[in-house]
């Protein structure tokens, strides 16, 4: 009895803490059902009245709510693992909206991108006049920052997400366009921040649409401004090499991406002289360094590691930076060693299979002389060319297509000593030879200047081949022409070569002198042909993508006339199929039949025979 009496204290005891433990569970699960959201659906109704409560209302919890809303559609189309897991990293709110109408998304995310800006700075700096700039002021120094702090870090976390996933190019340049608003909301947060920047390089690197790459570079450009060191240095060296790493080919079809690249590099190092001239003094170095070792090593890799169009764009950006920087600033002193690398790079390999490169770095030394107005020597560079047996020899026939100095680094074996190469190589010769005089056509040492090339050119114009005389000739007259003018104006003067100031103000006129209109009408020439050549690579562009889609559609048009056939076919087979069983069963049912017949016929027999012995009997 006391054994039974003590089982039952134990089923007693046991039952006890069988209810405790269940409590305990009622109450973890009570616990978890609090922390884990109702999935609402957002409809056109709830959205009106979030939209009211957070714009005209200027209400935190309708800001919370917009910015709940804000994560769920920026975050639509994950799983939920994935997306609780990038909760845990950063954001504290649940995506508590499920959205199902499309409409409604694009309402979301035009009213967030549009009025979140306005939106966060009521509650920060209270009402905002249409006039006030506030985008230059700290929000930190906000006394209701700390309240808005979280939401402002979460909507930055979902945009930058949302950002990443776009790929349609309308939707990038107005989220681009919105988010260069918002960049002193951005600033306190350095990891949003350097995230950002990022995301936004390779878009404007690589992107087809020009008016996603403006957008992403005004966002640059203004975190460049903006924001704090390092980030300014950051935007400097990531464009840069962003820059370097897209610009590794030149064609017809991505030269005006390589110009537009090229000029917003330039814009970008013209924001902190300091700090660009650190920069440029790094990068040209490096330069430097790589020709230094094609010098030293001479082999064909070492060639090609600088004989290439990436350094050639690099020669390209620097020349432009130098040429707009470079007046009464650090960025001038780097003009000498610039103009160094640049002859060795033409003296790396001086043979006439590589004139294309060679007419390349001078036109870049041209447009740095015309911007800084410092002298250049390329003359002799030039003038080599004319001197060379491939250009004054007679030509050979040749059938093949001209070269294209303007995308190309050296001259095709078949081209070599052809009347099209030789034509080629002293139009571009005659080109940049006037591009480099004009631009000290104005100066009052011109006739001097001038006097080495021009002794040159009529000794060697009579060894030149008769297609090719023509434009040199043209170029002689042009310089004696300019040179009349300058000793008519140094005439009329009574300057001394003791008046230094004098005589630099001489080139101070607003007459053009002949060479200089010549030189401007070459340019206009040249562009326009760049922009022909460009609009026909486009052309044929959109003639293939017209004619692989009409590939697709006969393509298509044939898979369906196939599967037709097919199914055609597929249905006689069946049909045959069914006559042979048909006739199967039919060549069965006379076997069955003929079967039948011979047992009846032997029941007869056996039954006469029966009656037979029965009559006997």
């Amino acid at each position: 009895e006391d054994e039974e009496d003590d089982e039952e204290d134990g089923e007693g005891l046991d039952h006890e803490d069988a209810d405790e433990h269940e409590e305990e569970g009622t109450t973890k699960e009570k616990k978890k059902k609090k922390k884990q959201p109702n999935n609402i659906v957002l409809t056109a109704s709830l959205l009106a009245e979030i939209q009211q409560s957070a714009l005209k209302e200027f209400s935190l919890n309708g800001l919370k709510k917009l910015i709940v809303a804000f994560r769920s559609a920026c975050h639509l189309h994950e799983d939920a693992d994935i997306e609780d897991a990038k909760l845990r990293r950063g954001d504290n709110h649940l995506a508590s909206y499920t959205i199902h109408e499309s409409s409604l998304f694009n309402k979301l995310m035009l009213f967030c991108l549009n009025h979140i800006g306005d939106i966060f700075n009521h509650h920060l700096f209270g009402e905002v006049k249409p006039d006030e700039d506030v985008t230059s002021r700290d929000v930190t120094k906000s006394p209701k920052y700390k309240k808005v702090q979280l939401f402002i870090k979460t909507f930055i976390n979902n945009l930058l997400h949302f950002l990443g996933q776009l790929t349609e190019p309308e939707m990038l340049a107005f989220v681009f366009q919105r988010v260069s608003k918002l960049i002193h909301l951005l600033l306190p947060f350095v990891k949003a921040l350097r995230k950002l920047i990022k995301v936004t390089l390779p878009v404007w690197g690589s992107n087809p649409s020009q008016d996603v790459r403006v957008h992403a570079f005004l966002l640059i450009r203004a975190i460049a401004m903006k924001a704090p060191a390092p980030f300014p240095e950051l935007c400097l060296k990531g464009i840069y090499l962003t820059y370097v790493r897209y610009s590794k080919f030149l064609s017809w079809k991505n030269f005006e991406n390589i110009v537009f690249m090229s000029n917003c590099v330039a814009e970008i190092y013209g924001i902190d002289m300091s700090l660009s001239y650190q920069h440029a003094f790094v990068y040209i170095r490096q330069m430097g360094i790589h020709l230094r070792n094609a010098i030293i090593a001479k082999g064909k890799d070492a060639l090609q590691a600088v004989y290439n169009w990436q350094f050639l764009n690099c020669l390209r950006v620097w020349s432009k930076i130098l040429g707009r920087f470079s007046k009464e600033n650090e960025l001038g002193s780097l003009i000498y060693p610039f103009v160094q690398i640049t002859f060795g790079v033409l003296k790396l390999r001086p043979t006439s299979k590589y004139y294309p490169l060679r007419f390349h770095c001078i036109r870049f030394l041209n447009e740095l002389a015309a911007s800084t107005h410092v002298f250049i020597p390329v003359a002799p560079y030039l003038l080599e060319v004319l001197n060379s047996s491939d250009v004054t020899k007679k030509p050979k026939p040749s059938t093949t297509k001209p070269l294209d100095y303007g995308i190309s680094l050296k001259v095709p074996d078949t081209l070599m000593k052809t009347k099209s190469f030789q034509e080629g190589a002293v139009t571009e010769v005659v080109s940049l030879l006037t591009t480099h005089l004009a631009v000290y056509s104005q100066s009052i040492a011109f006739p001097e200047l001038s006097l080495p090339a021009v002794m040159f050119l009529k000794k060697r114009q009579k060894t030149l081949p008769p297609n090719v005389r023509k434009p040199v000739q043209q170029l002689l007259e042009r310089v004696e022409q300019t040179n009349k003018w300058i000793t008519n104006r140094r005439a009329n003067s009574e300057l001394t070569p003791k008046d230094l100031e004098k005589c630099l103000a001489f080139a101070n006129t607003k007459d053009e002198s002949p060479l200089t209109k010549v030189a401007h009408e070459l340019i206009k020439k040249r562009d326009q042909e760049q922009s022909n050549k460009i609009a026909a690579e486009l052309e044929k562009k959109q003639e293939w993508s017209s004619g692989q889609d009409e590939d697709e559609d006969h393509d298509d048009q044939r898979a369906v006339g196939k599967k037709r056939k097919l199914e055609t076919k597929h249905a006689r087979d069946e049909s045959e199929e069914e006559d042979d069983d048909e006739q199967d069963d039919d060549e069965e049912e006379e076997d069955d039949e003929e079967e039948e017949e011979e047992e009846v016929e032997q029941v007869e027999e056996e039954e006469k025979e029966n009656e037979g012995s029965a009559s006997t009997t």
